[in-house]
């Protein structure tokens, strides 16, 4: 009796299957299709239409037919992404591969918040996907590439990705990160991008290159950060990495050197009239890579001059991005989570905390030899 029973319940599954696609013809294959019909977005552009809708390009790969682009108009993003798969001549369009959102200056400018919301919401669109905006342009020329030759721009991201990360002057944010900074701190940083033509002539198509941050206050593009203000946003954010630093020092030598730094000391205190000041100390190592002039940098003296010019220049790009971060009151460089680490409650804090804090910088080098064929040239500039 038990084997019996036993017995009838695979043929009851094999029945239900068969009902089920009974009618349609279907069967347990209905929600099927064939690799080749698939459209797997990975770049996604979001610019603002003239008329004030939405201008959506992607770049999508099928299967090894390479990358293939659409774009589509639409009042909103929900309605530009279901008109995105009316456009792809009967593929399947699907999101959730999507590895980047570019976006066009005027979209940025406007804001960001209505493209946050729908990848919190969404099922398919990955959080962890990674931010650009174009500068001076929108996101269309490069995803799209209008009537020029386009190369695969997921690529080209992916590499751009890849240079900043070993460089650290810039970083590639993404939206999980930008949307924890813009909800704690009212502001964040979004990796910028400069559009250049990919060869001698127009008609070779366009790629892009790092070009420093964008900042984000309160969800729309307030500015830029370029190259020295970027490298000194990358070391308080603890992101930079090891950067060619061209300098000519006071006695008339120049030379190259290559420097990182690790995440700075920053001390908070009270000034007595009740306001906040900060004490940032770096202490940055530059390793000698290439000289100009015949100097000669075992001297100690010279030696010095050139840990000092190294001072100086990461001690200006410091203070000039903090006096960027009071200007527009915008804490893009997370300092109220330095201060919460200190013990504050920013409750109690008057609302300008930021416009009103005054900041001490340091900068300590010790200058070394990239070709580690020598120590230490055994001189450490004194904080400038």
């Amino acid at each position: 009796m038990n084997r019996n029973r036993m017995l009838s319940l695979p043929a009851a599954l094999l029945a239900l299957i068969l009902l089920t696609g009974c009618g349609a013809g279907r069967g347990v294959f209905a929600n099927y299709r064939p690799i080749e019909a698939l459209l797997l977005v990975e770049t996604l552009g979001l610019d603002l239409a003239d008329s004030g809708g939405l201008w959506l390009s992607a770049a999508a790969a099928r299967d090894a037919e390479g990358v293939e682009t659409l774009d589509a108009f639409a009042p909103g993003l929900v309605q530009g992404l279901e008109a995105l798969q009316d456009r792809a001549g009967g593929g399947r369009v699907f999101f959730s591969h999507c590895q980047s959102f570019v976006l066009g200056e005027d979209y940025a400018r406007r804001g960001v918040g209505g493209l946050f919301d729908y990848v919190e919401r969404d099922i398919h669109t990955r959080m962890g996907a990674h931010l650009f905006v174009v500068r001076d342009s929108a996101a269309a020329a490069l995803v799209a590439g209008g009537d020029s030759p386009q190369a695969d721009v997921s690529a080209l991201l992916a590499a751009v990705r890849s240079e900043t990360e070993a460089r650290g002057d810039s970083h590639v944010f993404d939206v999980r990160e930008t949307a924890v900074a813009l909800s704690e701190q009212g502001a964040g940083l979004i990796c910028a991008l400069r559009l250049i033509h990919a060869g001698e002539s127009a008609e070779a198509g366009l790629s892009a290159v790092p070009a420093g941050y964008g900042i984000l206050k309160d969800g729309r593009l307030v500015g830029y950060l370029d190259w020295g203000e970027a490298r000194a946003a990358s070391l308080l954010l603890g992101v930079l990495g090891r950067i060619p630093l061209s300098l000519t020092t006071s006695t008339g030598g120049a030379a190259t050197v290559y420097m990182r730094c690790g995440a700075p000391e920053i001390r908070c205190r009270r000034r007595e009239d009740g306001g906040l000041a900060l004490d940032l100390r770096a202490a940055p190592e530059a390793e000698l890579a290439a000289v100009e002039g015949g100097a000669d940098w075992t001297d100690p003296a010279a030696a010095a001059a050139l840990a000092t010019a190294v001072n100086e220049a990461i001690r200006d790009d410091l203070d000039h991005v903090l006096a960027r971060a009071k200007a527009l009151d915008a804490d893009f460089l997370a300092l109220s989570r330095v201060l919460r680490r200190a013990g504050f409650d920013l409750k109690t804090l008057p609302a300008d905390w930021l416009r009103t804090l005054e900041a001490t910088v340091t900068v300590d080098t010790t200058l070394t030899r990239s070709d580690g064929l020598a120590a230490p040239l055994g001189v450490a500039g004194g904080g400038a």
